[in-house]
């Protein structure tokens, strides 16, 4: 009944950046299955990606760990772009600010982790910075927008739907960036029952 969540954003494009990528994704992938929490894992990657010595090779990283019996996420953010749950018991909207600095930058960089409810119905919505640095003009798509979208509610599909068309009228066409956007809803005490049977 856990269910850890990533995302991460290297910088750079192209053979290398790929090359980057499988990298993380798979020792973050190994972290995780080795029991490290969070905070552990972003550690040992910042690690990693450290000793490549090149100062511009930064990397953004999330790591969550939902425990769906009692009702937590626990995350450290690695300098990723802000998290936000729309909490459903009062339609409240929770930021999840970084824990730490961008993986790359410092060899001996901390990482903290932070707990908090994740609950029936709620929705946690993660995101790269390709969305909130999208321009029209001299403007950013910016936090504020996936605020308001996350805000909104209904189905994470709903949200991602929103934000998406959001982004598409903000910034026509294609983007400079590349943009992801995950997000999940916790399934009610009903629903987990009902599919465990």
């Amino acid at each position: 009944d856990r269910i850890v969540l990533a995302i991460g954003d290297v910088c750079g494009k192209g053979v290398e950046a790929a090359t980057k990528t499988s990298m993380i994704k798979y020792m973050t992938r190994g972290l995780v299955a080795a029991r490290l929490g969070p905070a552990e894992v972003l550690a040992e990657v910042n690690k990693a990606v450290s000793e490549s010595g090149d100062p511009s090779e930064i990397v953004t990283l999330w790591v969550g760990r939902i425990d769906v019996d009692a009702g937590t996420l626990c995350y450290a953010d690695g300098g990723h772009p802000p998290a936000f749950i729309r909490h459903a018991r009062d339609g409240s909207t929770e930021r999840l600010p970084t824990t730490g600095a961008l993986l790359g930058a410092f060899e001996d960089a901390e990482y903290e982790e932070e707990e908090v409810a994740f609950e029936s119905d709620d929705i946690l919505v993660l995101y790269t910075d390709g969305v909130t640095e999208a321009r029209r003009g001299n403007k950013f798509f910016g936090e504020g927008r996936v605020r308001r979208a996350v805000r909104a509610g209904g189905s994470a599909n709903d949200v991602v739907d929103r934000l998406l068309s959001t982004l598409d009228r903000f910034a026509p066409g294609a983007l400079r960036d590349d943009a992801a956007i995950l997000a999940v809803r916790m399934r009610s005490h009903e629903e987990r029952s009902a599919r465990s049977e």
